[in-house]
């Protein structure tokens, strides 16, 4: 309703907010994207389809921060924080060693130190 009521673009008093394909879901954009062979980012890998004709990526399903931990306890191995190691070490460094989120994952009993070989991975689906 907010985006009838307000558009696609929207500012108010305390939030300003763009979202230009929320009329769209998920499977709307990897139809879109398969049909007009647009390439996809990297980080999501290649577009499939299961048996069931549902389209998915082979690597991650959405994208947001990349140190975000919500949800993680429900990945297998590889997860999030596996894929950003392989990604940009540097990058996993700083927020496992130097910001503490290795002792969190620590804490929490998910592994995270020891390098896990990449595949195919799917994350959890919301």
């Amino acid at each position: 309703m907010a985006l009838v009521k307000h558009g696609c673009n929207y500012y108010g008093k305390t939030t300003t907010r763009s979202a230009p394909f929320a009329i769209f879901d998920r499977q709307d954009l990897l139809k879109l994207a398969v049909e007009l062979e647009v390439p996809v980012p990297e980080i999501y890998g290649e577009i499939k389809k299961r048996p069931d004709g549902t389209l998915y990526t082979t690597k991650a399903q959405r994208t947001g921060c990349s140190m975000c931990g919500f949800g993680v306890h429900l990945e297998k191995r590889p997860h999030r924080f596996d894929m950003l190691r392989d990604r940009n070490e540097k990058e996993w460094a700083f927020w496992m060693y130097d910001i503490g989120w290795g002792e969190v994952l620590t804490y929490l009993g998910i592994g995270w130190e020891e390098k896990i070989p990449m595949g195919e991975q799917l994350q959890m689906n919301f």
